[in-house]
């Protein structure tokens, strides 16, 4: 090939600009572009880069290493984004407002801009970088209108300080912070928005390569991920029983594997371990972010070959507002789902895709306004929402809506997002996120998360741990020398290795081996004594009157008939959830033999005496069908005694309704049993590790949830209003701040998990507190008697 002519390239710009200075149109694209080239000797001057033709980019305005670039296709303005960077394209090119050539200034409407030659160079090597273009051009100015470009995004990175520091908050206190979750969201919406930006501006260059994109992520995330997984999988090699380091395995392995939110769905069932007992939880974000990643490139790839790309921008907002309406709907539906799984998280990605695709132009106090909207609505997110509401459903719209404004008014100069603290914080987020939730599992597991001091210092210590992965893992993998390919081979080796062990440990059932003794020890052998118990409930807890089983997690054919099959006059009738289950031992034992006793419970179902709106989850049709064949026996049956227990949300049942519906059903006396105590960790978990090798009847622990003294006092009001007998376990079994694990003179515990009762719990609950509340003998008694 030729080599290209300076010279005639000097000229050729030099005539683009002449026809501009005396009023002829110009239609958006340079008939000749300019490059540095190498023209011997050291000099470097402009080259020729031709005319823009279909699918083929023509230069607008470059400076240093990087170029806006438009297309004949389109006027539309497009982003280019790296990191945090930004560029925009004006909508349309006109000569009126347009003077000068080298390094002069751009007027419109009275605004200056700067020639983009004084604009920071780093900004341009970071994009050029991730353009992986190596051409350098030079300005020329006369064919933009106006050219906005931003440095280093300061708003984005305060926005993930700000999100971090909430999830920070919310999980070390969730009292200081009960909306802190939804910074998670504010991360989809920033994520969405930066993706969005580099996979367009690849396109309209026509280098965009998946392999790329893919491999850029990957160094992204995946080595301070790995490095986690390795230290968790070590330290639980020497201090995890094997029920909790076989978890662990999996939860590595899905980790690793992206898919750890769709484990975490298919665990969410009410037996399985509370949320602080999973190590790697926080990892269905990075889950969700990377399948969004896996398919929304490619998407938009494809569809670039059929759709213009200024077209483009018009299926991402139709898939985002689409993604919203399934959102809601799912959330009522099958909420676990809904929290979990990519299909209703993805519209909030595509919100920030939407904001990439859709830039406004808006004068300072537009800005400014617009930027203090979205953090009011971010902050009232925080602040007013809880993990009782339903969620994400439409209450999402907060955090997001507020994110998406905030990105959109592009306040680069703002001190909320700006100042030094949410700089060093935003950069360091992604650190800070992996490493904080580990922090607090183990925190919880040595019980340090009842007092302040303590929850101050763990939240120290996660932030130092996010600063020293930053340092020492996350900054040098994102380094050109460690794009090297033998570098990139021995990671991939190594995070294979980390993948591989997790799996083996899971498969191994958390490697029980004499070459980890803690796997083999009492406290082991004591946990699992307590897991087999949970899988063992039918006959105890009378699954078979159970409309959902608590095990699989789906409704089962049907209610037995003998639950509800008459076996006389009057009779105690056994309503409402698991809790209710667990009673079911204890009334079926010490009842009198010839008092009829009658069962309907099904896990997860408080009692109700109206449907649920029509919702179609599994679990929704189950409770629909057990409350409704409970009022339907009780009508029939008319027993004399209806006990009724449930788990929470007692202060969000209509008691007065449930008493009238009954009363006039002829039942005589209506006995509630309210909550029991409730433990996180589960209550075998508190005792093998922080009250091994003790007997003691009575524990104080932080494990204990303090909120249910609250709803005790509560649920007794209601009730006694309502005209229902009322019966407190937490005062029956709770003293100060300390609760009964154990019968008296027993070591077994009252309570298998973090709440349901175990055999020997229910004949002790049963027998002490709630016999003797149903004006009925029991067979000792009556035997007695005899």
């Amino acid at each position: 090939m030729a080599q290209p002519d300076c010279r005639d390239g000097q000229r050729r710009m030099d005539a683009d600009r002449g026809r501009l200075r005396h009023g002829r149109q110009h239609d958006g694209h340079i008939s000749g572009g300019r490059r540095r080239c190498d023209v011997g000797h050291g000099q470097l001057c402009s080259v020729p880069v031709g005319h823009a033709g279909a699918g083929r980019p023509a230069a607008v305005c470059v400076a240093g290493a990087a170029a806006v670039q438009t297309d004949r296709r389109s006027h539309a303005r497009w982003p280019h984004a790296a990191g945090n960077q930004l560029l925009l394209v004006p909508d349309r090119l006109d000569h009126r407002h347009v003077r000068g050539g080298r390094g002069q200034s751009v007027r419109r409407a009275g605004r200056r801009l700067r020639d983009c030659r004084e604009n920071p160079l780093a900004t341009l090597n970071a994009l050029s970088a991730a353009d992986n273009d190596s051409r350098t051009q030079c300005p020329s100015l006369p064919t933009i209108q106006r050219l906005t470009l931003m440095d280093f995004r300061k708003d984005i990175n305060g926005l993930r300080a700000i999100a971090v520091i909430a999830v920070l908050v919310f999980h070390f206190r969730p009292a200081w912070l009960p909306g802190g979750f939804a910074g998670v969201d504010v991360f989809f919406v920033i994520s969405g928005y930066l993706i969005t930006g580099i996979i367009v501006r690849g396109l309209r260059a026509g280098s965009f390569s998946l392999l790329t994109f893919y491999t850029s992520r990957a160094r992204r995330i995946i080595p301070a991920l790995a490095v986690l997984c390795f230290v968790l999988l070590l330290a639980g090699w020497f201090y995890l029983l094997p029920l909790d380091y076989s978890a662990l395995g999996t939860h590595v392995a899905s980790s690793l594997g992206f898919v750890s939110n769709v484990v975490y769905w298919r665990e969410a069932g009410y037996f399985t371990a509370s949320a602080h007992e999973k190590w790697l939880l926080h990892t269905w974000s990075l889950s969700v972010e990377w399948q969004f990643y896996l398919l929304y490139p490619a998407a938009l790839l494809i569809l670039s070959r059929f759709v213009a790309l200024h077209n483009l921008r018009w299926w991402v907002l139709g898939s985002s507002v689409t993604g919203l309406m399934v959102c809601v709907l799912a959330s009522s539906q099958w909420p676990e789902a809904a929290f979990y799984l990519l299909p209703t998280r993805a519209w909030e990605l595509l919100l920030g895709g939407v904001a990439c695709l859709f830039p406004f132009q808006l004068r300072a106090l537009s800005q400014r306004m617009l930027e203090q909207v979205g953090l009011l609505l971010i902050v009232c997110s925080f602040f007013l929402l809880s993990v009782q509401d339903t969620w994400p459903g439409y209450l999402v719209l907060l955090p997001v809506l507020g994110t998406f404004a905030v990105i959109v008014a592009a306040r680069n100069d703002s001190l909320l997002t700006g100042n030094p603290l949410s700089q060093w914080a935003g950069k360091l987020s992604y650190s800070i996120y992996l490493w904080h939730w580990p922090v607090v599992v183990w925190m919880n597991y040595a019980g340090w998360l009842g007092d302040t001091l303590d929850v101050l210092v763990g939240i120290g210590v996660a932030l130092m741990l996010g600063l020293a992965s930053w340092w020492l893992i996350e900054r040098p993998a994102g380094t050109r020398q460690h794009r090297e390919r033998w570098r990139l081979a021995t990671l991939g080796t190594a995070i294979a290795l980390v993948f591989i062990g997790g799996t083996v440990i899971s498969a191994t059932r958390g490697a029980m081996t004499t070459l980890r003794p803690i796997s083999l020890s009492d406290k082991a052998h004591f946990i699992q004594e307590y897991v087999d118990l949970q899988h063992n409930l039918y006959e105890p807890y009378w699954l078979k009157c159970d409309a959902f089983s608590a095990l699989t997690q789906r409704g089962q054919s049907g209610i037995d008939e003998a639950c509800t099959r008459r076996q006389g006059v009057g009779g105690v009738f056994l309503w409402g959830d698991s809790h209710a289950q667990a009673l079911s031992l204890g009334l079926r034992t010490l009842l009198a033999k010839n008092t009829p006793f009658y069962q309907v419970a099904a896990a997860s179902c408080r009692p109700s005496l109206s449907d649920h709106e029509g919702r179609i989850s599994a679990t929704s049709k189950a409770c629909d069908y057990s409350n409704s064949t409970a009022l339907r026996g009780i009508e029939r049956l008319r027993p004399e005694v209806v006990v009724i227990a449930q788990k929470d949300r007692h202060d969000k049942t209509d008691w007065h309704q449930i008493a009238v519906r009954l009363k006039g059903y002829g039942v005589k006396h209506i006995v509630l049993i309210g909550p029991l105590p409730l433990w996180n960790p589960s209550l075998p978990s508190v005792i093998a590790n922080r009250h091994w090798g003790l007997t003691d009847a009575y524990i104080s622990d932080p494990a204990l949830d303090q909120s249910v003294r609250t709803l005790d006092q509560a649920t007794r009001t209601l009730a006694v209003s309502a005209g229902i007998q009322f019966v407190s376990l937490i005062d029956k079994l709770c003293v100060a701040d300390a609760c009964r694990v154990r019968p008296e003179n027993s070591i077994s515990l009252l309570q298998i998990d973090s709440g349901h009762l175990s055999a020997e719990g229910s004949l002790y609950v049963v027998r002490n507190y709630v016999l003797p509340q149903l004006g009925s003998k029991s067979r000792k008694q009556r035997g007695a008697e005899l």
